[in-house]
């Protein structure tokens, strides 16, 4: 078996996923937990169709304040993104129901969404946010930003090619996922659900308050900085900054922006500086 990431054959096995037909296989050389088998497309649909939207129905005062909150965190985005060049417009990818998207809306920028969720994508557009439907997109954005999706997609790579295709030469693409390799401190009883998983737990890979968020088949990668500079290399991007939030990682640590526990790389497009 062969890594997905940098295909490297010097994979070690973590040890089954209780109620799947599936172990759990790491890399060191990009340091990334990934399944030893991956869903079907016609598995992966049934599972998230709906996935986001069933989450997202609540009371007036519910959604006054996820407005509230969505709209601050977008403002901090923006100002650290704005620090590497201009903002103007934003693809939300994977964005689900729009929260992102509605926080950036607020704050002024053109975006727009796309997610493979119909019945998510409704929801958005209920909220005043353009969607598109087809991954081939005809235009290209200053900044592609991207929640909780990374984890979620089979093909790493796939993932990275259909962003990198979005943003404009010299743009900036900011993801934010779960970050293996930081110590879990906040939810102590969040972190032993994902943990407890993996049927044998091997030394430091899974110490008792590392946050390994790795669950087939929803999270189907776990993923490390290292993963994220992998990936940039091969496809033609610049790592600019990589940060963990209320983490007591305090070498990834910024208080600029209000996400727990997750890797923030912010990559640029540098292809437009190879022509």
């Amino acid at each position: 078996m062969k890594c997905n990431v940098c295909g490297s054959e010097q994979i070690d096995k973590l040890g089954p996923i209780k109620d799947r037909d599936i172990e759990a296989m790491y890399c060191a050389q990009c340091d990334t937990v990934f399944p030893s088998r991956y869903p079907t497309s016609a598995e992966l649909n049934e599972y998230y169709s709906g996935f986001t939207a069933a989450h997202q129905h609540g009371s007036k005062l519910r959604e006054n304040v996820a407005t509230y909150y969505s709209k601050r965190k977008c403002r901090a985005i923006l100002r650290q993104v704005r620090k590497y060049g201009p903002v103007n417009q934003v693809l939300d990818f994977g964005g689900g129901s729009g929260y992102f998207a509605r926080g950036f809306k607020l704050n002024g920028v053109e975006v727009e969404l796309y997610d493979i969720d119909k019945e998510s994508m409704n929801v958005a557009e209920q909220r005043g946010i353009e969607t598109i439907s087809n991954v081939d997109f005809e235009k290209q954005y200053d900044l592609v930003f991207s929640s909780h999706v990374i984890e979620h997609y089979p093909d790493l790579h796939q993932f990275m090619e259909q962003t990198v295709k979005a943003v404009k030469p010299r743009g900036i693409l900011a993801f934010c996922c779960p970050n293996k390799n930081a110590n879990e401190f906040y939810r102590p009883s969040h972190v032993r659900n994902y943990r407890n998983r993996i049927e044998s737990k091997p030394g430091e890979l899974l110490a008792t308050s590392r946050w390994f968020c790795f669950d087939p088949p929803r999270h189907l990668h776990a993923i490390s900085e290292k993963t994220f500079s992998t990936l940039g290399k091969v496809h033609g991007l610049e790592l600019l900054a990589s940060f963990t939030e209320y983490s007591r990682c305090a070498n990834f640590h910024s208080g600029d922006l209000p996400f727990p526990f997750l890797i923030k790389p912010l990559l640029k497009n540098k292809r437009a500086l190879m022509e």
